[in-house]
This record gives C-alpha cells, sequence and structure tokens, in this order.
C-alpha cells in the first residue's frame, strides 16, 4: 500500500480477502514476507502473523518470514 493510503484500513481488507480466498482453496497456512528494516512487519503481526524464518543475503537486509495459521486444526508451523 503505498503511503499516502496506508493506516486507512486498505491493507487490512486486502489480506483479509487474500486469506479467505486462500481458505476457500483449502490452504492451511500463509506466507508472506517483509525486509527486517520495514514498518510492515509491524502490520503483519498486528493481523496475526508470526515471525518463522530470515532470509539473509550478501549486501542486502535481511527478508523476514511471516506465517499465518488459517486452520489451526491442521496446520502446523514448527520446524
Amino acid at each position: 500500500i503505498m503511503d499516502d493510503y496506508q493506516r486507512q484500513g486498505f491493507g487490512k481488507t486486502l489480506m483479509a480477502y487474500w486469506e479467505n480466498e486462500m481458505k476457500s482453496l483449502k490452504y492451511t497456512c500463509l506466507l508472506s514476507s517483509t525486509r527486517v528494516d520495514e514498518d510492515a512487519k509491524f502490520f503483519y503481526k498486528a493481523i496475526g502473523y508470526d515471525k518463522c524464518g530470515v532470509l539473509n543475503a550478501p549486501n542486502q537486509p535481511a527478508e523476514l518470514l511471516l506465517c499465518k495459521n488459517i486452520n489451526i486444526k491442521i496446520c502446523n508451523l514448527d520446524f
């Protein structure tokens, strides 16, 4: 979401739509990512995503992997 449109509920609405689509397709876990130096990590945490990994590349900010169970009875994020 572009800076001028953040904190107006657009991101939350888009993510809820996507999550519902994934549920309808029988997915049980969702994965997203953001750079560790971006504020998006706080957005993902606020909508129920948990840190599940980090990707490191030379001369790049680390990429934070975020996971969310959308069917707790089936999905297991333990590694």
